[in-house]
């Protein structure tokens, strides 16, 4: 009698705390299997994507509610935030020297190739002139280059000065240098006439009656340019030029002849009475521009595939 009344107590004892179970199961919405055994572990946390700033925690395992071992351990920390830095730029070679000589000057980039130098010092110095970011530099100001024709180094960048009155009257021969720039500032200076070649020329007669005999370039390039009174007598550019820019614009610049048989030829007379003589062009295009009507007095002949010389008569002789 006493055993069954235990017994009784006991499956009443199990049935309640089974209905509690089955309650609590409700409620936390979790399911679990009853048992001797331990709960299974809980599901491990998925670890987070990495992302820009830095991915989510993974969640957390669930705990079983039979008292089993807990689950895995929370999913690992997403990849970190701070993505990788970008890839630094590699610098561009660095500039060349300043001016038409070679092109301007470039900034030098970070990490970039060290400037060349173009110019030989002992070569320069044979020829009175001083090596300066790669380019023979000849400076006749103080009248240290008289009695002789200037000459410029073979096979570099070369810039004559002759900024003072009649300085370089012998004049300049820059026919072997890479490059030119051969300024001409002083009154009556440059005389007895100038000559340039390579890759490319750039004259500057600015003086009174500076260049007042031939300017002739045979560059790739020819940059020709008379903003001075009376400045520039014959102007050539030979046909090796690939372009030939003239551009009188001093008063009365330019009395003689413009001749040029490059193939794109351009000629500005903007003196007023610029370009007094006649201005003749070949090649396969050529513009002649005269901005008054006391310049160009000397007509214009253009022989080119196409001229371009505004309300201008072409005036070539009859062959």
């Amino acid at each position: 009698m006493h055993i069954r009344r235990r017994r009784s107590q006991r499956l009443f004892q199990g049935a309640l705390l089974l209905g509690l179970l089955a309650s609590f199961s409700a409620c936390s919405g979790s399911s679990f299997t009853a048992g001797p055994s331990a709960g299974a572990g809980g599901v491990a946390g998925s670890a987070g994507s990495a992302s820009s700033s830095g991915g989510a925690a993974g969640v957390a395992g669930m705990i079983s509610v039979t008292g089993g071992s807990a689950g895995a351990s929370a999913g690992g920390a997403g990849a970190s935030g701070a993505g990788a830095g970008g890839v630094i730029g590699v610098g561009g070679a660095s500039g060349g020297s300043a001016g038409m000589l070679t092109g301007g000057v470039g900034g030098v980039g970070a990490g970039g190739a060290p400037p060349v130098d173009l110019c030989k010092p002992k070569l320069c110095a044979d020829k009175g002139g001083t090596c300066t970011a790669g380019v023979c530099i000849i400076d006749c100001s103080n009248h240290d280059c008289e009695g002789a024709t200037v000459t410029c180094p073979s096979a570099m960048p070369c810039q004559v000065l002759c900024n003072a009155d009649k300085t370089c009257t012998k004049g300049v021969d820059c026919s072997a240098a890479s490059g030119c720039d051969i300024q001409c500032g002083g009154a009556a200076s440059c005389g007895n006439g100038l000559k340039c070649a390579g890759k490319n020329c750039l004259v500057t007669c600015s003086g009174v009656s500076a260049c007042p005999n031939a300017v002739a370039c045979s560059a790739d390039k020819c940059d020709l340019r008379c903003p001075g009174q009376s400045a520039c007598g014959q102007i050539s550019c030979a046909d090796t030029a690939q372009t030939c820019d003239v551009r009188c614009t001093g008063l009365q610049s330019c009395p003689s002849e413009v001749l040029s048989e490059a193939p794109a030829t351009t000629v500005l007379c903007d003196g007023p009475q610029a370009c007094g003589a006649a201005t003749n062009c070949r090649g396969t295009s050529c513009q002649v521009k005269c901005v008054a009507d006391s310049d160009c007095l000397g007509g214009v002949c253009c022989t080119a595939a196409k001229c371009d010389i505004g309300t201008l008569k072409n005036q070539c002789p009859a062959m």
